[in-house]
This record gives C-alpha cells, sequence and structure tokens, in this order.
C-alpha cells in the first residue's frame, strides 16, 4: 500500500498493488484502493456473467464503460475480463475517470482494449 500526493495540495489518496481475478505480470502498477475494492467486491458476479454470456454470444463484443467513478472501476474490470476471456473482443470507453492509478494502468488498458483507428 502506498500513498499518491498531489502537486500544490495536501491532497493525497491510498494506492493499493493491483490486485485482482486474472490479472498479472502487471509490474508496479498501483490503483486507488477503494476502487479496487469495489471492482474485487462483484469481480466473480462481473465475470460469471461475461463468461455466460460470451459462451451463448461468441460473435458479440464486450464493451466496458464508466463515467467518474465508474471509469476507474471500468478500468480496473476491463483488465479482469481481458484476463478471463482473452479471445473476445473488448472496448473499455471512459468518461471523466477521478485519478484512480499511476500512469501504469492507463498503458495497460491501452494494451489490453485499444483505442479505435
Amino acid at each position: 500500500m502506498g500513498t499518491l500526493k498531489f502537486k500544490n495540495t495536501d491532497k493525497q489518496i491510498t494506492m493499493s498493488p493491483l490486485q485482482t481475478t486474472g490479472v498479472v505480470d502487471v509490474g508496479d502498477t498501483y490503483v486507488h484502493s477503494g476502487f479496487l475494492l469495489a471492482y474485487n467486491a462483484v469481480a466473480p458476479t462481473v465475470l460469471d456473467t461475461i463468461n455466460a454470456q460470451v459462451a451463448t454470444y461468441p460473435s458479440y463484443q464486450i464493451v466496458v464503460v464508466g463515467h467518474s467513478l465508474g471509469g476507474a472501476v471500468a478500468s480496473i474490470a476491463a483488465l479482469s475480463i481481458k484476463a478471463a476471456v482473452p479471445n473476445a473482443p473488448l472496448k473499455l470507453f471512459t468518461y471523466g475517470r477521478l485519478t484512480s492509478s499511476t500512469p501504469e494502468l492507463s498503458k495497460l488498458t491501452t494494451v489490453c482494449a485499444p483505442r479505435p483507428t
């Protein structure tokens, strides 16, 4: 666990190493502890549902979307979902995502859900 402090302010957030279902090889990636806790609380249900839907609709793509706090949680979820169903096409859209991680998370999500060209 660590703390991320913002320049020119007394604000800080508690960060934890990225540890969630299926996600490995994340290097030194830290995420907001609360957002990680929020996703990990629902991860088994999310992944069970995604696996069932992918089995039923194999030609569909997965779209993960979140705004603000939901955008932060969606970023973590996208990595976990991609690990669970690596061959399924996945897109991630976040809007107004809160500062929720070290820069490494953005790099990881760009690899798992590349930006449209």
